[in-house]
């Protein structure tokens, strides 16, 4: 298996709430975030269905440089590499906000993912009605030496809850990460891809705003 290093920015307190979980666990850091990256790439780019302008790939890259970062170095599976790198070309996305955004979902508290992805607030306790039957909800448990590793799949099921309950069209990726969230923090370089209507000053901001106020 060929392996590539990479370099990334991260946002310091991530990395280090990172790291103190992996050690709990008693896991292999780069070969854990390999396997999420291996089910994550596909749901990436199924997510993010048109690419970035560059005025707003730009904004992005400007706004995250403003977070407090550390260079890690990454071993990843050379063709993931790839993967990430060919998804974010063809998206105009920012790969150290991706990966970002990634790591920070992997370490927030459940309140923090309940507010930064907007899920309705009993989004668990349906999770959990409408899959404690279902035997594929369960592998960890009774398979403990043969994990599915799929972070993120209850939250992606508490997004589709929270749509349906909304009548909204959210993803784990096209959620936005605004400046609301944490207190002094902007999280807007954490986001894989905006609309030209949220960059501020930006001529279609302006139309957007205007029509707002002519409702």
């Amino acid at each position: 298996m060929q392996l590539k290093k990479i370099a990334v920015q991260v946002w310091q307190p991530v990395i280090e709430k990172l790291d103190k979980k992996i050690e709990l666990g008693c896991l292999r850091r780069d070969a854990y975030i390999g396997k999420v990256l291996g089910i994550e790439l596909t749901r990436l780019d199924e997510e993010i269905t048109q690419a970035n302008s560059q005025e707003a790939r730009d904004f992005i890259s400007s706004k995250l440089k403003h977070l407090n970062r550390k260079v890690v170095t990454f071993t990843l599976r050379a063709d993931l590499v790839d993967r990430l790198d060919e998804v974010c070309v063809n998206k105009n996305m920012v790969r150290d906000a991706v990966l970002n955004r990634i790591l920070l979902m992997l370490t927030a508290t459940p309140t923090q993912i309940d507010r930064l992805l907007l899920l309705d607030k009993n989004w668990q306790d349906t999770v959990w009605r409408e899959h404690n039957c279902d035997w594929n909800f369960f592998p960890n448990i009774f398979y403990p030496f043969e994990p599915d590793v799929d972070p993120f799949w209850v939250i992606r099921e508490g997004i589709r809850i929270t749509n349906l309950a909304t009548d909204s069209n959210d993803s784990f990726y096209r959620a936005e990460l605004t400046d609301r969230y944490f207190k002094n923090t902007d999280l807007f370089g954490l986001n894989c891809y905006l609309p030209d209507n949220r960059l501020p000053d930006h001529p279609d901001q302006v139309a957007f705003l205007q029509s707002l106020d002519d409702l």
